[in-house]
């Protein structure tokens, strides 16, 4: 009972900006005996769309097929409220490997070159043939998570291991993840 006027406040706070929902397309009920509150926040967020069309830019993002689906197939309405579809390319392996660096950097870790250069090789691999709804950075953020709990274990059995050790991630750090993101990319949607 509360999710039109969540989407209503939302429209309040977005005045004179932007709304700006991702994975939109989770809105959609997921079948046609579903209970859930998507499609009375689609409703309102039609309204809101209609009502506060001179004060805000509403904006939708999402993987393509699924905000395709969604837009043409969930709402008659959808359709002339975002008319305008802007498609980002996926980001390249060199992209790829800089957002890993940056993450790493933040971290205050130091990935060595040979570990950039095993995280670029990967992602240019799986970019050969992408599967459907590639996660982009979010696949990065994973592979840096799962580097530096192997870099911890690798230094658990390292006795008084030095500062520089500490924040080296090396190839073989990646190397597992690496593994297992590959098997799970291309079992996924292929």
């Amino acid at each position: 009972g509360w999710t039109a006027a969540i989407v209503k406040q939302k429209f309040q706070e977005a005045k004179g900006g932007v709304l700006f929902i991702d994975e939109a397309y989770a809105l959609a009920p997921r079948d046609a005996n579903s209970n859930d509150f998507g499609p009375e926040a689609i409703d309102t967020l039609l309204k809101g769309m209609e009502d506060h069309r001179d004060n805000l830019v509403g904006i939708v993002a999402g993987y393509p097929d699924l905000m395709a689906h969604f837009i043409n197939h969930t709402n008659p309405g959808l359709p002339s409220r975002f008319r305008s579809t802007i498609r980002f390319e996926d980001y390249s392996a060199d992209d790829l490997a800089r957002i890993f660096t940056l993450m790493a950097e933040k971290g205050d870790y130091s990935p060595s070159a040979e570990c950039v250069e095993a995280v670029r090789k990967h992602y240019e691999r799986i970019l050969v043939d992408p599967p459907r709804n590639f996660g982009n950075a979010r696949l990065v953020r994973n592979l840096f998570d799962d580097a530096r709990t192997n870099q911890a274990r690798r230094l658990a059995s390292v006795d008084d291991p030095s500062v520089d050790d500490l924040k080296t991630l090396t190839k073989e750090d990646v190397a597992g993840p690496i593994l297992n993101q590959r098997k799970a990319l291309i079992g996924r949607n292929r």
